[in-house]
């Protein structure tokens, strides 16, 4: 309300002007115990969300860094652990966002795999890996496992298992093995 306010904010003002104009106009909820509580949780949802988003932004920037934006290609079936590809606006390449179920596949490895346009591995970098034990699984984040990547084609030779996190270094590589169809499909489409 233009004055008093901006949309999940919240403010004092006058009984009336609540009572006869806000709430009467559907403008405004009144300050509940509940509404506040549903408000913060908004509020804390809204900027998990752009975390997410910025996280994903910087994980595209860096695993494809000479790009001119990018866009997003719409393809009617990806792979299991692929859950969008990307196009470079200059045509240099692609990128996968890979959901990949590691040792505990309730939380998910975010991870990006950035592609020349030839199809060979750039780069590949871990978003997040909330569900992966400290120590063992987390070591898909490190990068001499990550290294094993770069210049790849989808044959991944000399690509391997971490011993002791076979269960997640698997998973990762099996989902980047995944990423190829959905990168030679999001090819087709741009032809």
């Amino acid at each position: 309300v233009k004055g008093q306010g901006m949309k999940g904010q919240l403010v004092d003002v006058s009984d009336g002007y609540a009572r006869n104009f806000l709430l009467a106009k559907k403008l405004a909820v009144l300050a509940t115990p509940e509404n506040v509580n549903t408000m913060k949780q908004q509020e804390k949802a809204k900027k998990a969300q752009q975390a997410a988003e910025k996280a994903e932004a910087e994980a595209l920037a860096a695993v494809l860094p000479e790009n001119d934006g990018f866009e997003k290609v719409e393809l009617e079936e990806l792979p299991e652990s692929v859950i969008a590809v990307y196009r470079d606006l200059d045509g240099e390449g692609y990128v996968a966002m890979l959901s990949v179920k590691g040792y505990d596949s309730s939380k998910p490895m975010s991870v990006a795999v950035g592609f020349t346009s030839e199809g060979e591995i750039t780069e590949c970098k871990v978003i997040s890996a909330q569900g992966e034990t400290s120590g063992i699984g987390s070591k898909v984040t490190l990068p001499e496992f990550l290294g094993q990547f770069e210049n790849k084609n989808e044959n991944l030779d000399g690509v391997d298992a971490i011993s002791g996190a076979t269960i997640s270094s698997s998973a990762f590589i099996e989902a980047v093995k995944e990423s190829f169809d959905a990168i030679e499909a999001a090819k087709e489409v741009g032809n």
